[in-house]
Parts: structure tokens; sequence; C-alpha cells
């Protein structure tokens, strides 16, 4: 089973990861049961995909079906452009500068709104653009290098032993093992995220039936099989036995 490899947002900013193309039977089953514990802890218990101050406590995989390889969290740039070539991812973006966790909780903080107006223009193409270089087998980082200019979405191809890939400034990039030398990009620490699936908390032992309030009068009923009936203010209670 070949991997699929994606760079995506969500409670945990970015991030890129590599997860198999196939869902095992059991991973709609355990999503629906982390999401009974997700909406618990949310004050109107009901957690939407939204209410990203709930999710961030909760690991990845009980927010997804996928079956996580790998995944690195907080990478510098967001992807335009992905190719597997061989054993190396690589990933092509404008430059990340912004905390959207923090931009959410404080969006009229100065430094914030500074933040989204830089993001903004790399957005815009007018910071520049990395090529990340990544394992497949398991998300190190390999290398990271400036392009200069923003890739065209989903504009970079491999073949022949080389990357191909255009730019927003009309160019054509072929980047390979002969030639110049792209500059560095800034060293910049990717955070393993945690994909491992954990056992479900013990389940809480059920409460006890309330007392009954009385006895029915025997007379009320032609036959009672299997169960136990009560008096209450508004009629019967019916108990299963």
């Amino acid at each position: 089973r070949k991997p699929e490899y994606l760079c995506n947002a969500s409670v945990q900013e970015y991030y890129v990861y590599a997860a198999d193309r196939q869902v095992k039977p059991d991973a709609p089953r355990r999503v629906q049961a982390a999401v009974k514990r997700i909406d618990s802890n949310s004050p109107k218990k009901n957690a939407s995909s939204s209410d990203w101050g709930v999710r961030k406590n909760f690991p990845m995989t009980d927010q997804s079906v996928a079956t996580y390889r790998w995944a690195k969290g907080s990478p510098p740039i967001q992807a335009r452009g992905m190719v597997l070539a061989g054993a190396v991812l690589f990933v092509a973006g404008p430059p990340d500068v912004l905390d959207e966790l923090q931009a959410l909780a404080n969006p009229d903080d100065p430094a914030v709104r500074a933040k989204l107006e830089a993001q903004v223009a790399a957005l815009e193409g007018r910071k520049g653009a990395q090529l990340l270089a990544f394992s497949a087998a398991d998300g190190k980082k390999l290398s990271a290098q400036e392009l200069g200019a923003m890739p065209t979405f989903d504009g970079m191809i491999a073949a022949r032993g080389r990357l191909l890939l255009t730019t927003t400034d009309g160019k054509v990039l072929c980047l390979g093992a002969q030639g110049e030398s792209l500059p560095e990009a800034p060293d910049a620490a990717l955070v393993p995220l945690d994909t491992s699936i954990k056992a479900p908390p013990p389940a809480a032992p059920a409460a006890e039936a309330p007392a009954a309030e009385g006895p029915a009068p025997k007379a009320d009923f032609a036959a009672v099989t299997r169960a136990r009936v009560t008096r209450s203010e508004l009629g019967y209670l019916v108990h299963g036995m």
C-alpha cells in the first residue's frame, strides 16, 4: 500500500504528513468514539470543526480516520506544490509567518495584526518562497532552500533526476545535480506530531437506577412480563428486567 503525502491545516496549524491511502475497517468506529469524548469537553456538548479551543487538546488520531506514518508540524511555508521523487518529498511555497491560534485568540493585538499583514504579503508573492526536502520514509527534513519567487499552484514536477517548477514571476526553474545551487533558507525546526493510536479511557460505571416510588396496583395491568412497573407523579414507570 503506497502512502499519500499531504500538507494540511487544522487546529495543529499547518503540518505535513504521510498516511496510508486505505482506511482501516475499525478507523470510523475509533473516531466516532473519540468524537463523543471531544463533545463532552465542549461547553455546547458539540465540538464542531471550528471549535479549535477544544480540539487542540486531542491527538490527530482522534480526529481523523487516517493511519499516519509520520507527521511534522509548524513547517516554515504554506505548500503550493508537492512532488514525491523516489525517497524524497519536495514541498514548495511562501513563508508561513502567522500563528493562527494566536490570531484567533487575540485578533486585535497590534503584533498579531502586523503578522496578518505580513502573511497577506507572503500569499501575494511578496515574501519569496522556499523549497523543502523531506525523507519520505520518516519525514526528516533534508534541506531548505530559497526560491526567490513564489511557485505557481501545483506547478512542480520531477522527471529524469530533475525538479522543474514554475514561479509567479514567469520563470521556469530546472533543479538538479548540476548548475548553480539555490541559497540555503534559515533553519526552522519542525515539530514531530503524535500519530499513535491510543486506547480509549475506560467507560464510567453505569449510574444506578432511581429508587422506585412504589408498586403499581396489579389491577391496572392484565399482565406484566420481564418488567417492573412503578407509579410516579406522571403515571407509570416501566423498568426492563
